[in-house]
C-alpha cells in the first residue's frame, strides 16, 4: 500500500461525506473491530474528528461541512496485514462548494492544487437522489426522459389537443434542474483535468445511508440502475478510472426510527454495515480506501 496518500472526498450536499469520516475515525481509533487498516499511533491532529466522532455516538446529525468551516484530516495508519505505514490526508470539503464548482466552473486554488496531487477519489452518494425530471410524450400516455426539450415540442402538443398541452408544462432551464448524475461525471472530469498525473484515477464510489435501501441488491447495480450515466461513465473509462461500488450505511439506521436498536448495539462500530461485491454485510469503513491505496500502489509499479 502507498506510504503517503491525497484522497478527495467529492460529494453534493448531504451526501454524507462528514457521517463517513465521523465513524471512520471512531473504527480505527476504538479498534473495536477488526478492520484492513488501524490507527498506527497517536494522531497529530484530533480535536475536529473527536467533535464529529461524539456527534455519532450520541446519535446525532453529524452537521455538514459550511464554506468557512473547511477541515482537512490528516490519518496517520498502518496496514493490519502487512504492518505497512500509512499517511493519509482528507479534505472535508461543503458540498456547496462542489455545487460551486459546477455551476461556475471554477475551483478555488486550494482545491485545485490538491486535486492536482490526488492519488485517489471517495465519491460519496446519497440513495434519495433525485430523479430526472420525465417528460409527456405528445399523443400517448408514455413518458421518457430528455436530455434536451425538442423546441417545438409545445407545439407538435397543442397541435394534437388541449389535453396534451396542458400536460406539457416547461420551466425555463437552470442548473437547479441538472440530474445528480450529470453533476458527479463532470465533477469527476474536473479531477482529471486538474491532476498532474497520467497515472490511473482510483474511484471508491459510496452509497451512503445504505439502510435506505430496502431490496437485496448489490451497491454496483443499484448505480446501474439509478444514476446510469455516472455508471457508463465508470465502465468506459475503467482504464484510467478503476472503480469499486460501495452500499455503506455509517450510522447504522435512521435516528428516529430506529434509535433504540441503535441504543441496543454494545459495540459502536457493530452500527456500521458495509457492502460490495456481496449481499454479505461487514463494518470495515476501511475497504474504500483500501481499495484506492492498492490502486494506486499497481499503477505506480
Amino acid at each position: 500500500m502507498s506510504s503517503g496518500s491525497k484522497l478527495l472526498l467529492i460529494g453534493l450536499r448531504g451526501s454524507g461525506k462528514t457521517s463517513y469520516l465521523a465513524a471512520l475515525w471512531h473504527l480505527i481509533e476504538a479498534g473495536e473491530v477488526a478492520s484492513a487498516l488501524t490507527a498506527s499511533q497517536l494522531q497529530p491532529d484530533r480535536e475536529y474528528l473527536n467533535g464529529i466522532r461524539d456527534s455519532w455516538l450520541k446519535f446525532q446529525e453529524v452537521g455538514r461541512t459550511s464554506l468557512r468551516s473547511q477541515e482537512t484530516v490528516s490519518l496517520q495508519l498502518r496496514d493490519a496485514r502487512t504492518g505497512a505505514a500509512i499517511d493519509l490526508v482528507l479534505p472535508d470539503l461543503s458540498g456547496e462548494l462542489f455545487r460551486l464548482q459546477w455551476v461556475t466552473r471554477k475551483a478555488t486554488r486550494a482545491y485545485a492544487d490538491f486535486a492536482a496531487d490526488a492519488s485517489g477519489i471517495l465519491l460519496l452518494i446519497h440513495p434519495a437522489v433525485e430523479k430526472s425530471q420525465l417528460i409527456p410524450v405528445p399523443g400517448s400516455d408514455v413518458t421518457c426522459q430528455y436530455a434536451s426539450v425538442p423546441a417545438d415540442l409545445e407545439t407538435r402538443g397543442s397541435a394534437r389537443g388541449s389535453d396534451t398541452a396542458d400536460r406539457l408544462k416547461f420551466r425555463e432551464w437552470s442548473h437547479n434542474l441538472s440530474p445528480t448524475q450529470v453533476k458527479l461525471v463532470e465533477l469527476l472530469q474536473f479531477v482529471i483535468f486538474l491532476r498532474k498525473s497520467i497515472t490511473p484515477l482510483p474511484v471508491a464510489v459510496i452509497v451512503s445511508a445504505w439502510d435506505l435501501v430496502r431490496d437485496p441488491v448489490l451497491p454496483v447495480s443499484w448505480l446501474e440502475n439509478h444514476l446510469p450515466l455516472l455508471s457508463q461513465f465508470l465502465a468506459a473509462n475503467a482504464d484510467t478510472m478503476p472503480s469499486q461500488i460501495y452500499g455503506i450505511s455509517a450510522l447504522g439506521g435512521d435516528l428516529v426510527k430506529d434509535l433504540e436498536r441503535l441504543r441496543h448495539e454494545a459495540v459502536p462500530s457493530r452500527r456500521i454495515k458495509v457492502f460490495a461485491n456481496k449481499l454479505e454485510t461487514s463494518n470495515d469503513l476501511t475497504a474504500p480506501i483500501g481499495f484506492l491505496l492498492n490502486q494506486s500502489d499497481e499503477s505506480s509499479v
